[in-house]
């Protein structure tokens, strides 16, 4: 038995229209992802056409739901965000607030409490009598600290104090930070 070749050029290839007509309209199912026949394909950029869920054609597939995670993932990120910069805040405004409680305490004449917050390994009785005197002569009319810095082992609040028949002057109070802030040393310019 001999085996049919090629078609001669410009024959007709069986179950092929002829050249220039359109194509039979089909009949049976539709191949995958195709409408069926007398059914209008998807819009552009259409999701979930196809095969759904238990094979049904043309039903929506379902797509995972990504918005939740994201979400998710943002609330987590503010969290940390705000939990650092709280963090930031809290270290970095320590030393500020115990040397404004200190100055508060020294505005009202109170050396008691004011020296309860030093750190006893920085002054001495005498040196704490001579700050006693310092104050009671030189009144303690405001105080504004806003400024901080950090050390080793420390840090520093920084700003302006007006003392009485002196005006304003720079201060420094140092602090020193093994458990919690005590003040161990105030420089005021003498401008």
């Amino acid at each position: 038995m001999t085996e049919p070749g090629p078609p001669p050029p410009g024959a007709q290839r069986p179950g092929l229209p002829p050249p220039g007509q359109p194509p039979p309209p089909q009949t049976g199912p539709a191949p995958y992802g195709q409408p069926f026949p007398g059914q209008q394909p998807p819009p552009a950029g259409a999701v979930g056409y196809g095969l759904g869920p238990g094979g049904a054609p043309g039903a929506p597939t379902e797509k995972r739901k990504i918005w939740p995670w994201i979400v998710g993932a943002l609330v987590v990120l503010i969290l940390l965000i705000g939990g650092c910069a709280a963090f930031v805040y809290r270290a970095a405004t320590g030393p500020v607030d115990k040397a404004n409680e200190f100055l508060s305490h020294v505005a009202d004449a109170d050396f008691d409490e004011a020296f309860a917050l030093t750190d006893p390994s920085c002054f001495t009785d005498e040196e704490l009598d001579q700050l006693e005197a310092f104050f009671t002569d030189f009144e303690l009319e405001s105080y504004d600290l806003t400024g901080t810095e950090r050390f080793t082992g420390g840090g520093a609040g920084t700003g302006t104090v007006t003392l009485a028949e002196v005006g304003e002057r720079d201060i420094r109070v140092d602090l020193t930070n093994d458990d919690g802030w005590r003040v161990c040393g105030i420089d005021i310019n003498e401008g």
